[in-house]
């Protein structure tokens, strides 16, 4: 029980404080909503971990330990995707200038 709990605690710290996690919410949003928007962002961010340690010993009891694991490994392995291939590459570049090149598409 105790592994689990190490892991699950390991997978919040990973998903929530990530560093990716926290510059993407501060920069895709336009700055007229941005305080509002990011607030929203980072209480569905929170929901979705309560969501997880909620269903986590469920799935646990029904599909057993490798299987929710093997669940949980391919999220993050799409979550990983998103970043690396569809999220672009910001450094260097003031908010503004993100704002006005995100607007023009």
């Amino acid at each position: 029980p105790w592994l689990v709990v190490v892991l699950v605690s390991v997978f919040v710290f990973a998903k929530q404080s990530g560093t990716v996690n926290w510059v993407l919410l501060s920069e895709i949003f336009p700055a007229k909503i941005r305080g509002v928007a990011q607030g929203f962002a980072v209480g569905c961010g929170w929901l979705m971990n309560a969501v997880v340690t909620y269903i986590f010993p469920v799935m646990i009891e029904h599909l057993g330990a490798a299987w929710t694991y093997a669940v949980f490994g391919a999220i993050n392995v799409v979550s990983l995707c998103f970043y690396v291939f569809i999220v672009p590459e910001t450094r260097g570049a003031s908010l503004e200038h993100l704002e006005e090149q995100f607007s023009r598409g």
